[in-house]
């Protein structure tokens, strides 16, 4: 039989015993260090092993042993066995609150915002929860401690929400609960939030029908509405896609975040065959260029993805003209294409923008010269295009015009007549004297270039057309071009030419382009006139007066002496290389757009 000390078994038997010495059970030598001195029989007949049970209760019963303030003086040290929280509990008088064993922070106190708790992930019938399926509650802790939530629907829908974890600040903050199983049917399901604190929530969740197989009919993708830098979208900014429906169900169609916007929409397709999606956007542009946009769908088969170009509209900016008379920018027939009337640059037109509308102008070199270092008005202008006639290059006005593209301004300049001395003190100023060849004058007029195959150079191959393997004709005596250009700079037409110009190089360049420094070099400014004037001798930029585009007419010479001999398309040229100004300035110009 198990030993124990007669005045222990006496003594638990008389509550008010009162002894000095320490008290042993299955021993006979307690330990002089504890009042109470519990072992296990080691050697003797009982060799059956036994611990000891203290108080056992519910975390309710626990809390209703203090039953006033004082008591929590007389409580301290108290140890109980939690059976809610599966530990052992002891009161701390100093905290004034029952402690665990098994964390030592304890339970947290909190309340529930209920008009804030979310739910995140769309929940299909027969579709398992994932980690993209989860509600968010947002709670207000005042003590810090251990929590845990359940969310269960009545009846049961086949899942369920559940977390837990620690409080370790104080204050409003938010948790997230798992979705745990499987959505079993379509309806909307009722959930009562059960928090370790607090009061109980109630929140919906809405369970789709299957999802439908269905294709996207890409070709047939259209995008609606208004786009610019920074502007938030509206409701009239959508994607309507047309799709075929091969099995009823719920569906998702939506885009990632893509420069700031994204588009998106769900519903239940109830008919199979032809149907039509409409994504609304969401957001705000944060370029001022045209990009792709994906369109995905949650669809298991068919055509899941279609790329739609978003169309952003350039914000309105300013140009400023320098020069005057049929060979410039200021006159009737190029400043026609400008205006917002017109169908080049316009809201609506093939280069979108908002707004694009004239500065100044001059031919006084003083006027040019403090308006480009100055501003106007303190402005300066988005693009400034020079071509030079009205008002000759001077070393002065070359270098404020070297200034003002060193500051991030677009400059589109075309030479006059026998000017290689002031080409020169341009170029040196933009680029350095030493990072290019030299600026060399022709004897010879009305001659045609071959433009380049360029087709990512949207200078060559732009809005206005793609004018690879085309040509462009000067009609001036003294065209100068470059015969090495600077680093990083791209070459349009070659100033080489089979008839009188075969012996220059081919890497002389007659109009080229320098992307980092926002210039454009026309080594001649040409002469503009009407389409219906576009006879074989005569002006080769051609544009129409109505509609403001450019054409093409037969002119120059090319391979032989003959004039007339080729199709040139200077006024194309001339605005795609005004498009590439716009995008230039709204991208990377002095204005910072």
């Amino acid at each position: 039989m198990r030993k124990r000390s007669f005045f222990m078994l006496s003594c638990l038997c008389i509550s008010s015993c009162i002894y000095s010495q320490s008290i042993g059970i299955n021993t006979e030598n307690p330990s002089s260090l504890t009042d109470l001195d519990i072992q296990n029989i080691v050697n003797g007949n009982d060799t059956t092993l036994r611990g000891m049970k203290i108080p056992r209760m519910t975390e309710m019963q626990r809390d209703k042993m203090l039953k006033s303030p004082g008591d929590s003086l007389d409580a301290n040290s108290l140890m109980i066995f939690n059976i809610d929280e599966d530990c052992y509990n002891y009161y701390m008088q100093s905290e004034k609150e029952w402690r665990s064993l098994c964390g030592s922070l304890g339970k947290a106190v909190y309340s529930l915002d209920c008009s804030k708790t979310s739910v995140k992930g769309v929940f299909i019938e027969q579709n398992e929860t994932s980690e993209l399926h989860f509600a968010v509650i947002t709670v207000n802790v005042t003590k810090k401690g251990i929590w845990s939530m359940t969310a269960i629907a009545d009846p049961s829908n086949g899942y369920a929400f559940a977390g837990e974890g620690i409080f370790s600040n104080l204050g409003v903050q938010s948790v997230r609960l798992a979705a745990q199983g499987t959505p079993t049917a379509v309806k909307t399901d009722q959930f009562t939030l059960h928090p370790s604190s607090g009061a109980n929530c109630n929140f919906n969740v809405s369970v789709k029908p299957f999802i439908a197989n269905y294709s996207l009919l890409c070709g047939t993708s259209a995008i609606e509405g208004t786009y610019r830098k920074n502007v938030a979208l509206t409701a009239a900014n959508k994607i309507v896609v047309n799709v075929n429906v091969s099995a009823k169900g719920y569906y998702e169609v939506r885009t990632p975040v893509t420069n700031g916007v994204w588009f998106e929409s769900s519903g239940v397709f109830n008919a199979t065959g032809a149907n039509t999606v409409t994504l609304y956007g969401y957001g705000r542009p944060t370029v001022n260029f045209d990009f792709p946009i994906t369109v995905q769908s949650n669809s298991p088969d068919g055509n899941g993805t279609c790329s739609v170009t978003v169309p952003v509209q350039l914000p309105p900016m300013t140009y400023a003209i320098i020069g005057d008379s049929d060979y410039s920018w200021n006159c009737t027939y190029r400043k026609n294409s400008l205006l917002n009337t017109k169908q080049a640059f316009s809201p609506t037109g093939i280069v979108r923008i908002n707004n694009f509308t004239e500065l100044w102008r001059t031919t006084s070199e003083s006027t040019a010269i403090s308006n480009l270092n100055n501003g106007y008005n303190g402005v300066q202008p988005d693009i400034v295009l020079y071509f030079a006639y009205g008002l000759a290059p001077t070393t002065s006005l070359s270098t404020a015009l070297a200034n003002y593209v060193n500051k991030g301004g677009v400059l589109i300049y075309g030479s006059y007549d026998n000017t290689a001395t002031q080409v020169t003190n341009l170029i040196n100023g933009i680029f350095g004297s030493s990072s290019w060849g030299s600026a060399t004058q022709m004897s010879t007029d009305d001659y045609s270039y071959l433009i380049n195959t360029l087709p990512n150079v949207s200078i060559v191959n732009g809005p206005f057309g793609n004018l690879s393997g085309k040509y462009w004709g000067e009609d001036n005596f003294g065209s100068v071009y470059i015969t090495q250009l600077p680093p990083g700079s791209t070459q349009i037409c070659s100033a080489y030419n089979p008839n009188t110009h075969k012996n220059i190089h081919p890497d002389a360049s007659i109009i080229w382009y320098n992307d980092k420094k926002n210039f454009m070099y026309f080594g001649d400014s040409c002469a503009a006139a009407w389409d219906s004037s576009s006879s074989n001798d005569g002006w080769p930029s051609i544009y129409n007066q109505s509609t403001g585009l450019p054409k093409n007419k037969k002119y120059g010479r090319y391979a032989t002496t003959t004039k007339g001999e080729v199709y040139v398309h200077n006024a194309a040229l001339e605005l795609n290389a005004v498009a590439w100004a716009i995008y230039r300035a709204a991208t990377s110009g002095i204005n910072g757009l």
